[in-house]
């Protein structure tokens, strides 16, 4: 799948999209917008974009937010496997590629639709993944989602909602993130203003569900 694959973003529902049929049916008049993976990473900036997932979540959640989806953060851990090979993100007692980092992996969830940003990262364990996945999960507001990609590998979320250290990072703080939520919040809907209400408001305590 191209790296910029679109992904269209309607009332309640967020699909992928393939490039070479981007035409929408003018009948569905929940269609919100369409707008390429590129609007995300290109917000946010620099090598971080599609990699630093508690950052590049909060923003994709303030920025649905903002135009009104309940967009919220999730804690989560991702498995992947094809045969006898397994490897893991997100969980705690996964080993880490960086020292000191949080020992988790943050999801944005609009109801049951889980919708994971940095799932490209995966790529570095040989999978063959788009840079960003929705799947529809077994329970609202809780990562329980498995979907099979064509290369033969198994991705899978799982909740892990008590693994709550993201909220710690500096990456967490409304004011670093603030001029990327912006920024995409015009890529989205260019008759945004360029600054709105404050951010903290946005995704809101953790969600209550248990894992």
């Amino acid at each position: 799948m191209s790296p910029h694959a679109p992904f269209l973003l309607m009332q309640g529902m967020i699909t992928t999209k393939s490039p070479a049929n981007q035409k929408t049916d003018d009948n569905r008049q929940s269609h919100r917008f369409i707008f390429d993976v590129s609007a995300l990473y290109e917000a946010i900036g620099g090598e971080r974009a599609g990699q630093a997932c508690v950052f590049t979540t909060l923003v994709l959640c303030d920025a649905l937010a903002q135009l009104g989806f309940p967009a919220r953060p999730v804690a989560a851990a991702v498995e992947g496997r094809r045969g006898r090979v397994r490897f893991g993100i997100g969980h705690p007692g996964y080993q880490l590629r960086r020292p000191n980092a949080w020992k988790g992996h943050l999801v944005c969830m609009i109801g049951d639709l889980l919708i994971d940003p940095t799932i490209g990262q995966v790529a570095r364990h040989g999978v063959d993944a788009p840079p960003l996945i929705t799947v529809r999960s077994q329970r609202p507001l809780v990562p329980d989602a498995r979907i099979a990609l064509p290369d033969g590998w198994t991705l899978s979320w799982q909740a892990e909602g008590a693994n709550n250290g993201w909220r710690t990072l500096r990456d967490a703080d409304p004011a670093v993130r603030e001029p990327a939520v912006w920024r995409l919040v015009q890529r989205l809907r260019p008759t945004a203003p360029a600054t709105g209400g404050p951010l903290s408001t946005l995704t809101g305590p953790p969600p209550s569900a248990g894992p």
